[in-house]
């Protein structure tokens, strides 16, 4: 471009339009990457809990650690905040098979009284089908 002809312009914004778009190319791939291993830090935590195991420890840089550490103190926040006394997400963190469940009574229980006001008789060795799981907390 030092003689300024049309056709050394012309090469000129095409190198820069070619470069322009490796650029923005390996910036995808960066962002994808780094999402990634964010995904894979949130799934490690709901996995394992608020403390990572050595192996996967040893394998984060000291940004990935400060994320996990806010991302821990954020859910405990929000878990300490629903309710009275606060809720456990890490608890039944599979869905059960049946929506409800077979109970058979080891001792004469009496009248017992479910979440939706029904009244069930448990008597010893009786075996009533059809109440929910939460019933029993």
């Amino acid at each position: 471009m030092k003689d300024g002809t049309c056709e050394d312009r012309l090469q000129c914004e095409e190198r820069i339009g070619v470069k322009q778009g490796c650029i923005e190319f390996m910036k995808r791939c960066c962002l994808a990457y780094l999402n990634e291993r964010k995904q894979r830090l949130q799934t490690f935590r709901w996995k394992f809990g608020e403390v990572l195991p050595s192996d996967i420890k040893a394998n984060l840089c000291q940004a990935e650690m400060d994320w996990f550490n806010q991302y821990t103190t954020m859910l405990a926040e929000y878990q300490g905040s629903v309710g009275e006394n606060g809720v456990n997400l890490m608890t039944n963190m599979k869905p059960p098979k049946s929506l409800f469940t077979q109970v058979r009574a080891i001792e004469d229980y009496g009248e017992f009284e479910t979440s939706d006001g029904t009244v069930v008789l448990l008597k010893k060795n009786s075996v009533v089908s059809y109440l929910e799981p939460s019933d029993f907390v």
